[in-house]
């Protein structure tokens, strides 16, 4: 997993994976699915955020009188600023979620169960613990 500005890129074994690659390698460990949810999600609202950003920048260029609304600018100014915040907050959020879901199923695959046959302590024979 490498994070740029752009987003995020995955890879195993030395190979790129899609998003949907990635989407369904994580539905095999619930941890790891419960973290690339949430990273949706925040990723989502993240978007969401930019756009209302993206809407409150065209209103201010397109106000065909700028310098007579003075409340409306301080309004624009502290909702530009809160979705910009909210936008970046987001965006960590999300990439830390989806760093979460890759080191749960990373720690997934190393699990293995080990079983051993021993001398039964009940009776006789030999019995399988794992």
């Amino acid at each position: 997993m490498f994070s740029n500005f752009f987003g995020t890129k995955f890879y195993q074994d030395d190979k790129k994976l899609k998003l949907r690659e990635v989407h369904e390698l994580m539905q095999s460990d619930t941890q790891a699915q419960f973290h690339w949810k949430r990273s949706n999600n925040l990723a989502i609202f993240s978007g969401i955020s930019a756009l209302a950003n993206i809407g409150i920048v065209v209103v201010e260029l397109t106000d065909n009188s700028p310098v007579e609304n003075t409340d409306n600018n301080t309004f624009t100014l502290a909702s530009y600023i809160g979705t910009f915040i909210a936008t970046f907050t987001f965006d960590i959020l999300s990439r830390s979620e989806a760093r979460k879901a890759v080191l749960s199923y990373n720690k997934a695959l190393e699990r293995k169960t080990t079983f051993k046959l021993e001398p039964a302590k009940k009776g006789i024979g030999i019995a399988l613990t794992f």
